[in-house]
């Protein structure tokens, strides 16, 4: 199973960790993610097993629900699904702080 995955730095699903946009090593091993994202998911290859099992127990939670990691059988489909679903918001877009005045600050 191909599991696309829109939650930054990913998940463990069973033991397998599932990369997300930001998740540059796995945890795990080390070992560098490959970098490529498909309408702001990154692709992972899962075990069917493993994958229908942790979908059966999460459902009805709010990252499934909301299309932030779903599986397809094959690559291309998975691609396919995540340009589909590229305007879908992960909600923890970019941190954009508030300008700070200097003057003011260092007079404090």
């Amino acid at each position: 199973m191909i599991v696309a995955c829109k939650i930054v730095n990913g998940l463990n699903i069973g033991g397998v960790i599932v990369a997300g946009p930001s998740l540059e090593r796995n945890p795990q091993t080390g070992m560098q993610v490959k970098q490529e994202t498909y309408g702001g998911y990154r692709l992972t290859e899962v075990p069917d097993k493993v994958w229908k099992e942790w979908l059966k127990a999460n459902v009805s939670s709010a990252m499934v629900e909301n299309k932030l990691i779903f599986g397809a059988k094959t690559a291309d489909e998975a691609k396919r699904l995540c340009y589909n679903r590229k305007e879908i918001s992960q909600g923890a877009g970019p941190m954009v702080p508030e300008p700070v005045d200097n003057a003011r600050s260092r007079r404090k």
